[in-house]
């Protein structure tokens, strides 16, 4: 998926080079999102493991 984005964005990118900072700031963005997203659903995974497996 990232392959086609990035192969969109160069085929864009030569005639404004503009576009290709936009794209740079859109991933970067988009890295920030997935990571908050990821990080959320393991506090989630790990907090039912902690509900279900109590310390002794």
């Amino acid at each position: 998926m990232l392959g086609a984005v990035r192969a969109h964005s160069l085929s864009v990118s030569r005639s404004s080079p503009s576009s290709d900072l936009f794209f740079y700031i859109y991933i970067y963005m988009l890295r920030i999102i997935s990571f908050q997203i990821f990080r959320f659903s393991l506090a989630c995974l790990l907090q039912k493991l902690y509900c279900n497996f109590p310390p002794n």
